[in-house]
């Protein structure tokens, strides 16, 4: 059973040393291009798929980014969180049980939301020269993203700063950015009425 479970351990740091040694085997370029590729193919994927959710969650991040980030600092760190759990509890046969929720629940929200954050940085930056467009987004975006592959120590600053944004607002679209009440909704009774 011991000899069992460490051709176990060694086959599952065999398969992590493998997808990391395929990341870590790209050149500088190679590594950008990964990336652009990545958020432009999975930012196309939200925004077309999940409309109303995607541009929710760039219009949300565009209006206030500062709430934004204060939400998704715990967001993204608790998402991460239950990503590397799931990652650990893989490693053994019962723990795959409780992995698989875990790892699925991480790999749906956090690449997605740190895409659509890659478009609000690339927001930014458009409507410095006028572009209101979300295609142009996307794309400035995708090239954020790149640029931040290419600049690797300081590049991790701009990845982790689009996935708080993201992060932030998806969780505040999804909860409701507007409050407890809708807009036409009056919170406070009317002066004559109690």
């Amino acid at each position: 059973m011991t000899a069992e479970r460490a051709v176990d351990t060694a086959a599952y740091a065999g398969f992590q040393g493998s997808v990391m040694g395929f990341y870590g085997d790209f050149s500088a370029i190679e590594r950008a291009a990964f990336h652009f590729g990545v958020t432009l193919l999975v930012g196309l994927v939200v925004l077309g798929l999940v409309q109303e959710h995607g541009r929710q969650t760039v219009d949300t991040s565009q209006r206030s980014p500062v709430i934004s980030t204060i939400v998704g600092v715990p967001a993204a760190l608790a998402l991460s969180s239950l990503l590397y759990f799931g990652y650990l509890l893989a490693d053994s046969s019962l723990g795959v049980f409780f992995a698989v929720p875990l790892v699925v629940l991480g790999l749906a929200f956090l690449p997605t939301w740190t895409a659509l954050g890659f478009v609000a940085l690339g927001g930014y930056v458009s409507r410095r020269f006028g572009s209101e467009k979300l295609s142009v987004w996307l794309l400035v975006g995708s090239l954020t993203s790149a640029v931040g592959a290419l600049a690797a120590p300081y590049g991790f600053v701009i990845v982790a700063l689009a996935a708080v944004v993201g992060v932030g607002a998806g969780v505040r679209s999804i909860i409701g950015s507007d409050g407890v009440g809708h807009g036409e909704e009056r919170v406070v009774p009317p002066a004559n009425k109690i």
